[in-house]
């Protein structure tokens, strides 16, 4: 099988060197090699990508798609495939990606664009590509794998029994500790709560009950100490706050004048 690949560089008109470089007798030329690969004639081959190691390859420039990157915002001379043909396909390497000081890319197929004749076993589909979208459809993912259960833990070699000091049980000779095994004192129950008692909770009461929990209302306290006071409302001197009367009342005086003068018909006039 015959393989032929064409790869080119580009220039630009200003060369920017003290020596013109690809220029003989005054023609500027375009650098280029051609290979042809001829190895195992018989032997079907499939190419998938095309790689150097050199200078800078061509830029395209690209600026309406954003996942490009950055490297591509102008055009820039450099290497690129201009054709590359076999006796069962075409395809090019418009421009190289630099990796790890080596330039390549996959090859495309020249009808990849129009997508017209279209073999996977042709260049249009050689190479690594890039996701567009990606729709799963989960309702043929239902099945569910059930894994497998773990292997058994291996069988211990030893003494078992109840290694805990404070079990009542407990076997100083056990070299492997089983807790279902040990066995525990009770502890005592717990105390039961207090008595409800009623009665008078208050200190300053004269039934103050310091035994009783709860107050019943039945606390009683000694009466207050007298008030010495006028304690007749008629007085003019009475005193509302007085609780025991001590004589001190002043009450108002009351005259009758005898207005006809006839010891008779007289009226009271205070």
């Amino acid at each position: 099988m015959l393989a032929s690949i064409l790869i080119t560089r580009s220039s630009q008109n200003a060369i920017k060197s003290v020596f013109l470089l690809n220029n003989f007798y005054g023609n500027q030329y375009i650098s280029s090699v051609e290979v042809l690969l001829n190895e195992q004639p018989s032997i079907i081959k499939r190419y998938k990508t095309l790689n150097y190691e050199g200078t800078d390859s061509k830029v395209i420039k690209e600026v309406t798609n954003v996942n490009s990157g950055y490297h591509n915002l102008e055009d820039k001379p450099g290497w690129f495939s201009t054709y590359i043909e076999t006796n069962e396909n075409k395809g090019y390497v418009s421009e190289f990606i630099k990796k790890e000081g080596k330039w390549f890319n996959f090859i495309k197929g020249n009808d990849f664009a129009s997508n017209q004749e279209i073999d996977t076993k042709m260049f249009t589909y050689q190479g690594l590509g890039r996701i567009a979208s990606l729709d799963i459809d989960f309702d043929l993912h239902q099945e569910s794998i059930t894994p497998p259960p773990p292997p058994p833990p291996p069988t211990p070699t030893g003494t078992i029994g109840c290694m805990d000091p404070n079990a009542t049980n407990y076997d100083p000779a056990a070299t492997i500790n089983d807790i279902t095994l040990c066995s525990y004192v009770a502890p005592p129950p717990p105390p039961p709560p207090p008595a409800s008692i009623p009665g008078c909770t208050d200190p300053t009461a004269l039934n103050y009950d310091p035994l009783a929990t709860y107050d019943d209302g039945s606390c009683t306290y000694p009466p207050p100490p007298p008030v010495p006071g006028c304690t007749n409302p008629d007085a003019i001197n009475y005193d509302p706050m007085a609780t025991l009367d001590d004589g001190s009342c002043i009450l108002p005086e009351l005259y009758i004048e005898d207005i006809a003068d006839d010891d008779i018909t007289g009226l009271p006039n205070v």
